[in-house]
């Protein structure tokens, strides 16, 4: 009878499993892909190399400058009449500068001068503007010229973008492909316990049978022996595969990032069963060519 109890807490304990909300493949995978550790860190440095690209640009950007001056000043003239004369002047530049990639610099710049005389020795101008436009552009010849050098940092940094970005979708994919196996591998974890429930109900079956036979004098008491070992043997191959579900069910948390943010005791999602078809593989010829376009270690390299 206590045999009978304990199988059937067992079965009851794989029915409970299976009646828990199912976790489907791809709602595994959309978990990995929002709380995994190791991605969460990835996804941080696609953003830190386009920074990285930002600031080599700015190199490039244009570069305004501006200035304004005042100046005024008085002098007298001390004769048979005092002649007092006053000068006024401002003045105002406004220009803009960028480093070319060929290594030179274009500067336009403006400017705009008023001069103002009052007095008695004023001249006929009392104001007068003056304004200018000026284009200067320079180019080295020799040392920092041409754009093979200046824009070697900036290549740089958008190399080292692009590599990161692939980085990024090399994690992403390894994960998926990770969750995969780790979620199937729960599920024949799953699968064996729940042979193992059938060939140790089997087994009590056997020994139940072998008692009444022995009770009756049709069995040896070896032959209870032995269908009392195989029930021990099937039992400790349960204790075995319910091991091998806690293992396999705390790799697919890990993976799915979720193995921190439970705490307490953990119990194995219901996953999907095993399929029962076998899935048929594509064609080698069509699916090497796209193996080798889609090497993201090789284009990360380039």
């Amino acid at each position: 009878m206590p045999n009978r109890l304990t199988i059937a807490l067992l079965f009851l304990g794989a029915a409970t499993l299976h009646a828990q909300e199912a976790l489907s493949l791809e709602e595994a995978v959309a978990q990995a892909l929002q709380h995994n550790l190791a991605l969460q860190i990835q996804r941080l440095q696609p953003p830190i190399a386009e920074q990285a690209v930002m600031i080599e640009a700015s190199v490039f950007d244009v570069r305004f400058d501006g200035e304004g001056s005042y100046h005024r000043s008085s002098r007298e003239i001390v004769g048979a009449t005092t002649d007092a004369t006053e000068f006024e002047q401002d003045s105002v530049r406004v220009g803009a500068s960028k480093l070319l990639n060929t290594g030179g610099t274009a500067t336009l710049s403006t400017s705009l001068q008023r001069t103002e005389t009052r007095g008695s020795g004023a001249s006929l101008l009392p104001q007068l503007y003056e304004s200018t436009l000026a284009l200067r552009i320079a180019q080295p010849l020799l040392q920092g010229a041409w754009s093979g050098v200046n824009l070697a940092r900036l290549r740089q940094a958008q190399s080292d973008l692009a590599a990161e970005q692939l980085r990024l979708r090399a994690v992403a994919l390894d994960l998926t492909l990770e969750v995969t196996r780790r979620y199937w591998a729960l599920s024949h974890a799953i699968a064996r316990r729940d042979l193992t429930l059938s060939s140790i109900e089997a087994a009590q079956q056997l020994v139940n049978e072998m008692d009444a036979r022995s009770q009756r004098g049709l069995a040896t008491p070896i032959e209870v022996l032995q269908a009392q070992a195989s029930l021990a043997e099937r039992k400790e191959e349960l204790i075995q595969a319910e091991n091998a579900i806690a293992d396999a069910s705390d790799d697919l948390s890990e993976a799915m990032g979720r193995l921190l943010q439970a705490p307490g005791p953990r119990h194995a999602p219901a996953v999907a069963e095993l399929p029962r078809t076998a899935v048929p593989l594509p064609d080698f010829a069509v699916m090497w060519p796209q193996v080798l376009e889609e090497d993201l270690d090789s284009r990360i390299q380039e």
